[in-house]
């Protein structure tokens, strides 16, 4: 087994143990993380709306979230929050905000040190790089755990769609994941004609 994949291993328990905490972490914030949530969704959709009152811009057919890979390296946690019509990937036809869903990764750096300390227990010596690898394993752990709670919001948004103005497709897909990736979907239900 390769160095990476025996590190990743010897901190298993302690992965998944910290995913359950986080899980109820974030259940008992998700009231204000939909509360920053449908901030950033109405800003879009008012964005959005100006746009369509200038030019035919197509309907809203997918609101998404992805986070942002590079967010690790800086440091700011960041998530791209989207909407686009059915040109997901041209970048001409999509609005999005930056958002820092606070309670996400507010410990990461404590996990990182609790990892650290259980991980001495078996490895005399941590290169940086590997340490790096330890915190993207975290915060993809973190990514994968707040699925939940995006999906809720996007099930408890529905009705910023509904009284919005902007034009939307019958059908709106609610889409998480990486950018470039194969993006999940996590919610979708029906939109309204507008047009």
């Amino acid at each position: 087994m390769d160095r990476s994949k025996e590190i990743e291993e010897y901190i298993k328990d302690f992965r998944d143990n910290r995913k359950q905490h986080k899980r109820i972490y974030l259940n008992k914030n998700q009231k204000k993380l939909m509360e920053a949530f449908r901030r950033r969704l109405k800003d879009l959709l008012s964005r959005q709306i100006k746009e369509q009152e200038i030019q035919e811009t197509g309907k809203i057919k997918y609101i998404y979230l992805m986070p942002l890979l590079s967010s690790g390296y800086t440091e700011s946690y960041q998530m791209a929050l989207g909407i686009s019509n059915d040109k997901l990937y041209l970048d001409e036809s999509k609005k999005q905000v930056f958002w820092y869903p606070e309670p996400l990764h507010q410990d990461i750096e404590k996990a990182l040190e609790e990892s650290k300390a259980i991980l001495r227990k078996k490895f005399l010596r941590l290169e940086e790089y590997e340490l790096l690898g330890v915190k993207r394993i975290l915060l993809q752990d973190d990514r994968d755990v707040f699925e939940d709670s995006y999906t809720c919001m996007a099930q408890g948004c529905m009705d910023l769609l509904a009284w919005s103005a902007v034009y939307l497709e019958d059908e709106i897909l609610f889409l998480y994941g990486n950018y470039m990736d194969k993006l999940k979907i996590v919610w979708h239900s029906g939109g309204k004609d507008n047009g």
